[in-house]
Formats: C-alpha cells, structure tokens, sequence
C-alpha cells in the first residue's frame, strides 16, 4: 500500500494566485495548504509534511528569497523542494538568486496547467519513495532490536544451564566425586540438558530453523543419554602422579576460605558449592539477596561469589548494599553471572565487586580469581 500523498505548500500574497493554484494543484490528490506572507509560510512549514513549496519571488516586506532562506534554516523544511513563481521578464534576472537560495527549478508567469502539474506530480513521487524508504528502514531497525533483544535473551538463558552442564561435566571428567554425588551431577545435567534443548528450539523459532534439525537433536539424545548413564560408567578417580586433566597446574587452595554463594538456580549453587568444597573452602549458599543478608549478619565470610539476576533483587543492588555497609565495604566479592555484556561488566565493577566471571565458568578459573582477589585484598 502507497504512502500518502504529502501537501504542497503554495505560498503568495496574492488571494486571487493562491485561489488559482490550489485549483490547478487538485487533480494530483495532494493537499495544498496557502500562505500569504513569508511569516505564515514559516510557520506553517513547521508543522506540515511536505512534498514541495511554490513560492512567489515578489511578495511584500520578506521576498520570496528570504523566505527560503528562513524556510532553509529550519530542520522541518530544510530538505523540502522549493519552486520559484517569477514573472518571464524577470527569470535570467533571478535565477543565479534563486538557486543560491535554495530553489530546485522556477515556473514562469502565466503557468502552464500542464508543466506545473507534471513537475509537482514528480516532487510527490519522489517525497512518497523516500518515506516509503524511510519507513521500510524504520521498521527494519524495530525488527532487528526486537530480534537482537531476543537473542540477548536467549544467551543469557542458555549460559545458566550449560554453566551446569559444562560445570559438573569438568568435575566428573576429573573423577573428584564420589558415587552420590555423581548421581546429583547426571540429575543435574540431564535437567540442564533438556532445558538447553527447549531453548534452542525457541532460538530455531526466532532465526527460521526447523525444529527437528542439528543441534537440539543433538541435545535430546544428551538428555536422554545421561539419563540413562549409571554412576559406575564414569572415569575412574585419576591415580597418584597421572594427570587428571589437560591443565596440569595447581589446584587452587582454598583451605581456611568461608565463601558466601549467592546464586538462585539449584543446579548452579549446587555445582559452584562442589567446586568450591573441592578447593577445600567453607561454603554457605544463599538463594535470594534477603537470604545473602541474613547470612552476613551471621558471620562474615572471607569472599562473596554472587548472580547479577537474583529474583528479588538483582546483584548489582545487593553489592552497592554491602559496600555503603561499615563493616562490609572492602569484603572480596566475585560476579559469576549469564549477563555478560560489556554493559553488564562495567556496571558490575562500578557496583563494587572486584572481577566478573561469565557463565559457564571453568572451575580452575573461579579458584585462581578467588586466590587473586583475596591476595590483593590481603595485601591492602
């Protein structure tokens, strides 16, 4: 469907003129609005969406060129075709004027019907094409930031449960668990996995995929497989001198460390709690940024590793709490977070805490930070 037409401003302080434009502009469809003086064309053009300006050059106090001239300096008519209205006498005379004012051709005194008509007909077909154009790329941009909302949605979504899948996947692989807690450690990712398997398909939905194909088959038969793994199909506990993983550096030693975990999902505090607990630390979990406060008032810990998306109050708000707190200020404090923006880092460290880590974590990584930030807040 076309755009409407847009209006044709006609301005000349002639009644009977602006009578007989108006009547030979009607048949092309566009509105035509009519100006007296350079004062109403002015202010009129400030409010109108205009395809085009038909403007007398001889008009009394402000001439036709001074009228563009102002029309020209403002941003709502700036751009809007301008055709001078001159006398045949007079057009060698004030074309050179004409054309520094502004004006993109003239029309000579008496008006052919004919030319007038075919050359507003152009300026109306092309001021329809670029808002058609303009529109178009309107709602594109709308499109693409809803489509890129979604998207950053659906990211950090899936950062939660394949920080569970990846976490407790890299703890087995290890063999650091004992037989109970490698039965928690499939539970968890065969939950995670069907969780990562549902948000594909809404990600297939928004970017066209069917929604039988590739990778969220491949996640079924994940959630289906470790489902089924008994515990005693894991890799043996690595013996004295064989290397565990690929990574043969230190463990970080985290004995004597209490760490405050602050993370509502389940899986992920249950995971960051093993890692933890693995390093040798003390561990006191927290679902909920209330459950976080209830806990300091306990006992202050040595490290708070806490969520930015808490469900009552988000953790940036949690660490500006706790550093306006006298006894709490200079209390270490790690974001392990799916929110992983830049946007998301830099309001995280101006909130207070030391380090961001994003979702899914390496286990080493999350120690070796710990490690770092408590050296340095030792040594302050």
């Amino acid at each position: 469907m076309l755009a409407p037409l847009g209006k044709i401003l006609v301005v000349d302080d002639s009644p009977l003129n602006l009578a007989a434009f108006s009547a030979l502009l009607e048949p092309l469809g566009a509105k035509v609005v009519c100006a007296s003086s350079a004062a109403e064309a002015i202010t009129l053009a400030a409010g109108l969406d205009l395809a085009l300006i038909l403007m007398d050059v001889r008009m009394p106090g402000v001439d036709g060129y001074e009228a563009a001239r102002l029309l020209r300096e403002r941003e709502t008519s700036r751009d809007v075709p301008l055709i001078f209205v001159t006398a045949a006498e007079e057009e060698g005379l004030h074309a050179f004027r004409g054309y520094s004012a502004g004006a993109v051709d003239f029309i000579v005194k008496p008006v052919d019907p004919l030319i007038l008509r075919r050359k507003a007909s152009v300026f109306l077909a092309l001021h329809r094409r670029v808002r058609d154009i303009r529109e178009r790329a309107e709602r594109m941009i709308e499109e693409t930031r809803a489509r890129d909302a979604m998207l950053a949605k659906l990211c950090h979504d899936f950062r939660t449960p394949l920080n569970a899948v990846v976490g407790w996947a890299h703890l087995i692989r290890k063999g650091e668990l004992d037989a109970a807690q490698v039965e928690r450690a499939l539970g968890s990712v065969h939950r995670n996995a069907r969780a990562l398997t549902k948000l594909v398909i809404e990600l297939g939905d928004v970017a066209g995929i069917a929604p039988g194909s590739g990778l969220a088959e491949t996640l079924s038969e994940l959630t289906s497989t470790s489902s089924n793994l008994p515990s005693d199909s894991m890799p043996p506990p690595a013996k004295d001198g064989e290397e565990r993983d690929s990574d043969a550096d230190p463990r970080p030693m985290l004995t004597g460390v209490h760490a405050l975990v602050v993370e509502d999902d389940p899986d992920g505090s249950d995971l960051i709690e093993a890692v933890l607990r693995g390093f040798g630390a003390t561990v006191t979990t927290a679902g909920t940024a209330r459950d976080a406060w209830s806990a300091l008032a306990q006992h202050t810990p040595d490290i708070i590793v806490s969520d930015l998306g808490l469900p009552d109050e988000d953790g940036f708000s949690l660490m500006r709490r706790i550093r306006r707190h006298a006894l709490l200020s200079d209390l270490p404090a790690i974001a392990l977070s799916a929110y992983t923006s830049k946007r998301d880092v830099t309001e995280a460290l101006a909130a207070g805490f030391q380090a961001h880590l994003a979702k899914p974590v390496e286990p080493r990584l999350l120690g070796d930070t710990i490690v770092r930030i408590s050296r340095r807040q030792m040594l302050q």
